[in-house]
Formats: structure tokens, sequence, C-alpha cells
């Protein structure tokens, strides 16, 4: 085998893959000969690899996702291939969920053993028991009629999860990507990332509990979000579904005793969402959240721009919500898709990544350290000092 390195326009011009290599074997010595130029056949090679690596990693992370939608396994965190060990460990916790999830199904349909002198009660699920309770709940006049409108009490508690995609843009011009998902009543996955880079944060609860990491969590470890930042979660969860979140949590509605044509939904950490809907379609068209920060009201106003129908269900396509009056981010849903299967593991810090310890409070004299007005999404990095 003989190298040579081409030398002119001419002999550039024959060589193959953008000009880096030729192979031909010499007629008269037999000998093969390989002609290259080194620099352009160094970075053709660069950029190959490069190109089997990222199509390795989406391949694999669309073929986990599609085979199994509740695993929390993302393209970002798939770039790192200490995560591959990881992924053995993630799947048999997925099965196992699976698996229990199917045992406590059959719990609940295996008749009784027979021979005994008079039959247990049958088994309920307790979640879904306490949605039939609210389901035969008798609704205010008001609430009835906005359930109706809008697909009414027992559809919108048929829905168990859902999944929304869609972009936020900031009032500086920059606009983030977002995967928010929910599986009722409380369970929460949200992740945001810059669509001109990898760079992401995630925010999830399990109801009781709200993890935060940024990036590769295996890397940067996993801490417990701030209350400030746990907040910010639950008033983003309100700015669409809100006739599915007000149905699952009927009991926390109060409705003013004037004639106005809203009611009040109470969130945790003390926050409010006063919910008007529109007078003739009955959609939940504003909502006007009121919560308390550093001592000081805040109020973030919700309106919805555009609609949408979702398996007959009326949906945002497009909102706008504002923070004491002054713009604070306009976001626009690219799909929603109810029940389509979410798993207990989702709404979980990813396992074998480290946990560490909140950060120590601060002082009584030094507010909190607060991330921009919208934590979950603003926070997203380029991540703001003390975030």
């Amino acid at each position: 085998m003989k190298f040579i390195t081409s030398r002119n326009r001419q002999q550039h011009e024959r060589l193959w893959f953008f000009e880096s290599i030729r192979l031909w074997r010499d007629e008269r010595t037999g000998q093969l000969v390989v002609m290259w130029r080194r620099g352009r056949f160094l970075g053709f090679t660069i950029g190959l690899l490069l190109f089997l690596y990222f199509g390795f990693v989406a391949a694999l992370t669309w073929w986990i996702q599609a085979l199994a939608p509740g695993i929390p396994v993302t393209y970002a965190q798939n770039l790192n291939p200490v995560q591959w060990l990881t992924l053995p460990r993630v799947w048999s916790a997925y099965e196992q969920s699976q698996s229990d999830q199917l045992e406590k199904l059959s719990a609940t349909l295996r008749p009784a053993p027979p021979g005994l002198s008079a039959p247990s009660a049958p088994s309920v699920n307790p979640a879904a028991a306490s949605k039939l309770d609210i389901a035969a709940e008798p609704f205010s006049p008001l609430l009835a009629q906005f359930f109706a409108h809008n697909g009414g009490s027992a559809k919108l508690l048929a829905i168990h999860s859902i999944n929304i995609q869609g972009n936020v843009t900031l009032p500086v011009g920059n606009t983030l990507h977002f995967s928010l998902v929910k599986k009722m009543p409380d369970k929460v996955r949200l992740n945001i990332h810059d669509n001109l880079s990898t760079n992401e944060s995630t925010l999830v609860t399990d109801g009781n509990t709200t993890w935060k990491w940024t990036d590769d969590p295996f890397k940067n470890g996993v801490r417990q979000a701030f209350p400030s930042e746990a907040a910010a979660m639950i008033r983003e969860v309100m700015y669409c579904d809100v006739a599915i979140e007000a149905a699952n949590h009927s009991g926390n509605i109060t409705e003013p005793d004037a004639a106005d044509h809203h009611f009040d939904l109470q969130l945790p950490y003390g926050m409010r969402a006063r919910i008007f809907p529109d007078p003739d379609t009955w959609r939940p068209g504003r909502i006007q959240i009121d919560y308390e920060r550093d001592g000081k009201p805040n109020t973030n106003v919700i309106t919805v721009e555009e609609w949408m129908t979702v398996a007959g269900f009326p949906e945002p396509a497009r909102i706008s919500v504002t923070l004491n009056g002054q713009p604070l981010l306009d976001c626009r849903f690219e799909s929603i898709i109810y029940n389509s299967g979410m798993y207990d593991i989702l709404f979980q810090p990813p396992m074998g990544a480290p946990i560490t310890s909140p950060n120590a409070p601060p002082a009584a004299s030094t507010p909190e350290p607060q991330p921009a007005p919208n934590p979950a999404l603003i926070t997203a990095p380029p991540l703001a000092p003390g975030a």
C-alpha cells in the first residue's frame, strides 16, 4: 500500500468524500494507492464520527421513549455515555412499576375466596373512589354550568394524565421550549430547555416533595426545590387544563357571595387562583393568581389569546401572562395529549443521580434568594446567580 498526498487542484477534484481521499490499484505494479488531503480527511472523519454518535443517541432515546413513554429519559441525558450504564436499572424500575400497577388492578378484580359465610366488601381503588365521590357531589349552578360547557365533570375526571409541549417567549426576546407532564391530581414533571443549546432545567414533584436539577442530573446532582420554585411550578400548571384542574380539586373551590361570574381555587403555598369563565362560552379565558413573595403581594394574570380543541375539550393554543401588570411571557402550546400513559417513576429523581441537600435557608434579615418571576422557566440556563 502506498500513501501519497494530493498537491494540486486537478488531484483535489479527483478525490472522494468532500475531496478528502481516493483509493485505486496501480495497473502496472498491482499496488494499492491511497491519495488523501490530511486536513480535509481528518475533518471528514471527525464529522462522520460525530454524526454516528448523535444518530445513535437520537435512535436510542427515541426507541426507549416509543417503547415506554413513562421512562424519564431525554436526548440531553443520553448524550452522556455514563447515562447508558443506568439504563438497565431505569428499565427494570419501569417494568417493576408496571408490574405493581397490574398487580394492584388485578387485586381489585379478584373474586372473594369461596367458603366464607359472608362475602367481603369489594375492593375499590382509593384514587378512583375519591374521584367518584367528587363526581357525585352536587355542584353549584355556576360550577355545574362551567363543567358542563367544558366537557362534563365525568369526562374531565376520566383524564388521568396530560402531556403538553410548547414554546415560551420571554420579554427579552429569547424563546425556550418546554414539556409538561401531569398525572392527576398532583404529580408534575416540567422540563425547560433553550432552543439554541442543550442546556435545560427540570422540576419534578410527586405531590409531596419537589426536586430540581439542571442539565445532567448525574453530573450536577439533584436537590430539593426552594418553596418559591415549587410554588412557581404550581402556578404554571394552571396555565392550561383549568377545567380538569378544577374538577380534580373541586373541594378547594369557593364562590364569592356577590353575583360575580367567577370562582376561586385555593392552591398550595397560600396561593389563590381566581377563574373567570367567559359568560358566553364558559371557557376559562382569564385566570388571576394572587400570592405573596418577600411579604409583598403579587398577581399573575393569564389571558387566553387563541383556543384549540383536544379530544372534544377546549384548551388554550396561545396565552399571555403578566406579573403585576407587566408582561412576563407569551406561551404557545404545540400539542396537548390526554391519557398517554404515565408511570410514577417519571415523577421521581433519576435513579442513580446524586441527591444533594437543599441550600440552607437565609437569615431572617436577608430575603431568600429568588429566581426571576417565572422560576421554572426563567431559571433555565444560563442560570441566574444564586438560583
